[in-house]
């Protein structure tokens, strides 16, 4: 099926991708200055720093940032062409209880930043997920990063507080054959970043920027990880499968995905990482996982039911993207999240990390 489609957009044109200067923007997400956002870089960091999306109905999206509790509600107007996306509040979770922290090692923990990077849904719950990644720039632990809550979706519409199961993934990255040696380790070593996630068929899909498969440049490919949703709360991994989708290059990871019927988008995209801040001690020889500016993100399809392989071309090739930062510096924004529209077929809401905006995609046919 895939050379048949391939054969098609070679002879046509089809699928010629769409460039981010094309992307309509449909809303701005401008974080209110209250709380833990009052500081103006706080609340600029927390507007821009944007890792994930999803809407679960068409009058209303959730949004998070992978900065402090960075979980917030926008609202769909759709009395126009275009939806228009405005901001509406920011949610905050109850901590876990005592129970659960002292069980996962945490007890006086501070839950000040959760590293939010996922957003996946069974439809009656939301699930957040965090990063399970050491800090970026220190190369340091982050406890927090290490959560997954379960929120219900209703109560997420209707209240600015949910009250999740908590839970936590660290047993199924400690499994043989799923990255125990990248569980705890610093991403310039290779460690463990989640950043995609999506429920299809029941499973919880796990999409990782970092570690990838191929390093050396033989056999590349992005790893996605299939557990049970049942099994979720409960920390149960006993079914879990690892699952390599082949990449054109190494280095290439999971940024965000989505289920659309019987397929998944995924956005795929740079794995590396920024260097480590001057003085601290690598846990290797070197930044194995250099970042790198001429891998492309782009957004891909994948038929779970039909096999390991994604479809040959891009549905979408994204251009790069220049924002500033709070100091206004140039920095380079990078494709984080992607929602399926549900109040209009074939679009998709798209995220940059390094931008405010929410663009918007329209007239994409899956194959």
């Amino acid at each position: 099926m895939w050379r048949v489609i391939t054969s098609l957009t070679a002879m046509f044109g089809l699928l010629s991708g769409v460039h981010a200067a094309d992307l309509a923007v449909v809303g701005t997400i401008d974080v209110a200055k209250v709380g833990a956002f009052k500081k103006p870089k706080k609340s600029f960091e927390q507007s821009h720093n944007m890792s994930g999306m999803f809407c679960p109905d068409a009058d209303w999206c959730l949004v998070v940032s992978d900065e402090l509790q960075g979980l917030h509600r926008l609202k769909v107007d759709r009395t126009g062409e275009l939806p228009l996306l405005s901001y509406d509040t920011a949610l905050t979770f109850d901590p876990p209880g005592q129970e659960f922290l002292t069980g996962h090692g945490m007890a006086g923990t501070d839950f000040e930043e959760l590293d939010l990077e996922a957003i996946a849904s069974d439809g009656d719950s939301v699930i957040f997920l965090g990063s399970h990644a050491n800090k970026r720039n220190s190369g340091a632990t982050n406890p927090t990063a290490h959560l997954v809550a379960i929120a219900n979706t209703a109560a997420l519409k209707t209240s600015a507080t949910a009250t999740p199961q908590w839970a936590s993934l660290d047993k199924l990255f400690q499994k043989e054959g799923m990255f125990p040696d990248a569980l705890y380790k610093q991403l310039q070593c290779g460690g463990v970043n989640i950043e995609g996630a999506t429920v299809f068929d029941g499973n919880l899909l796990i999409g990782l920027r970092s570690p990838t498969h191929g390093t050396d440049g033989s056999t590349p490919g992005a790893f996605i990880i299939s557990t049970p949703l049942a099994g979720l709360a409960g920390e149960d991994f006993s079914q879990a499968t690892l699952r390599v989708l082949p990449t054109e290059a190494p280095l290439i990871g999971i940024r965000a995905m989505e289920t659309v019927d019987d397929s998944v988008v995924i956005v795929t995209g740079d794995a590396g990482v920024n260097d480590l801040k001057a003085g601290v001690t690598m846990e290797c020889a070197a930044n194995i996982n250099k970042e790198d500016p001429a891998r492309p993100f782009e957004l891909r399809a994948w038929k779970p039911n039909d096999g390991n392989v994604l479809a040959p071309r891009p549905l979408v090739t994204f251009d790069q993207v220049t924002e500033k930062d709070f100091d206004g510096e140039d920095v380079r924004a990078k494709v984080e999240g992607i929602a399926s529209d549900p109040g209009r077929p074939n679009a998709f809401f798209v995220l940059y990390d390094g931008s405010a905006e929410v663009r918007y995609l329209t007239d994409i046919t899956l194959p």
